[in-house]
């Protein structure tokens, strides 16, 4: 792949709203209204993974607020201004929802308090205050590192499936 993923593709990353790894081998780019705007698969020299933290890097890179996206589950990128609802459906999962009502994305999670922890820290990310930023030693700026969202808090409960 050349070294801008999104030029190569013809894709300007303020357009971009998703991103979702496909278990086909490809990466597809979703506009704000859940439009496809194109798909990424890696060359021969790289795996799905390194395609994937490419796209993640570069997508963060254009963007001046590091809030800009959440990171799913997978690492797939969510872009926080089309989440328009994050819902807990009982012993079953989180729901999102984009402006336009469809859902967006889905993650399985049993455990209700964990659920619940989780969308307070989807809908409570894009406004975290600089002070609640993790303030980690192992990156070059660590003013620009905020948490990604914690998916998998069902060892906090006493339960790990």
């Amino acid at each position: 792949m050349s070294q801008s993923i999104l030029m190569a593709l013809d894709i300007a990353p303020e357009s971009v709203g998703q991103t979702i790894t496909s278990a086909h081998g490809f990466i597809s780019i979703y506009d704000f209204d859940g439009n496809i705007l194109g798909r990424a698969f890696p060359d021969e020299t790289e795996s799905l993974n390194q395609l994937k933290l490419n796209l993640s890097i570069e997508l963060k890179a254009s963007e001046l607020d590091p809030r800009s996206f959440i990171d799913t589950e997978n690492d797939d990128l969510i872009r926080c201004n089309i989440i328009d609802k994050v819902e807990h459906v009982d012993n079953f999962g989180i729901v999102i929802y984009n402006k336009q009502g469809k859902l967006i994305h889905y993650f399985s999670e049993p455990i209700n308090n964990a659920c619940e922890d989780i969308v307070q820290q989807i809908v409570s990310f894009p406004t975290l205050p600089k002070e609640e930023w993790n303030q980690s030693s192992m990156i070059n700026d660590p003013d620009d590192f905020i948490s990604p969202i914690d998916w998998d808090l069902s060892w906090f409960y006493g339960y790990r499936s």
